[in-house]
């Protein structure tokens, strides 16, 4: 193994210029990162510009655990010793969950709804940080989600089962439709409940 990367940072990277394409109709121009400082003390926030698109990243809080968790095909030796070279503990591994929101075109999208209680204590912040910015979850119109696992749809329904997001459409991929469709008698994710977007489970009221 050459290389143990510990964050999934470069995925939100490619998530930002296929859905900058997709709103911006082809249309988006080049333009360098314009970083703006957040408000001092505020750490749940990180505003940035680039071209047309108002960037933010939000955090939903943290995750935790041992690293074998997060890193489980790595040899324990090469493991420890990765982690010891990043100033890291070896017997602990803390992860940030942020999510990020991007103000285009009169539009507001949030890539990843974030894990909500789904991961413990110290995750669903997002909403607390929506806030802090002066939004609330109805202003979302459009969330794309890259995968469903907890960490990226544990926000998508509140504790009463609801939609937390009222009013967005939700984009997640054909494969995990398709397997969420096949289980939907089991499926702590319903498709109409979560307000995905179509292709439909066969048999769905439009």
């Amino acid at each position: 193994m050459d290389r143990l990367t510990l964050n999934r940072r470069t995925v939100m990277v490619s998530a930002v210029a296929g859905t900058s394409a997709l709103l911006l109709g082809g249309s988006a121009r080049s333009g360098n990162a314009q970083v703006q400082r957040s408000e001092a003390g505020n750490i749940g926030y990180y505003r940035f510009q680039v071209g047309q698109i108002k960037a933010t990243v939000l955090s939903d809080g943290l995750i935790g655990g041992p690293p074998t968790v997060y890193a489980n095909d790595a040899p324990e030796a090469e493991l420890q010793e990765v982690l010891r070279r990043a100033f890291l503990p070896t017997d602990h591994m803390t992860l940030q969950l942020n999510t990020l929101l991007l103000e285009v075109g009169g539009r507001r999208i949030l890539l990843e709804a974030g894990a909500g209680a789904t991961m413990g204590p110290n995750a669903g912040r997002v909403f607390d940080n929506l806030a802090a910015v002066g939004l609330g979850a109805g202003d979302i119109d459009t969330i794309v989600v890259s995968h469903t696992h907890p960490d990226h749809v544990g926000n998508l329904r509140n504790s009463e089962g609801k939609k937390a997001f009222p009013n967005a459409v939700v984009y997640a991929p054909r494969a995990d439709w398709d397997f969420f469709c096949a289980q939907r008698s089991r499926s702590l994710l319903h498709a109409s409940d979560a307000g995905l977007s179509r292709p439909v489970c066969s048999g769905d009221q439009t």
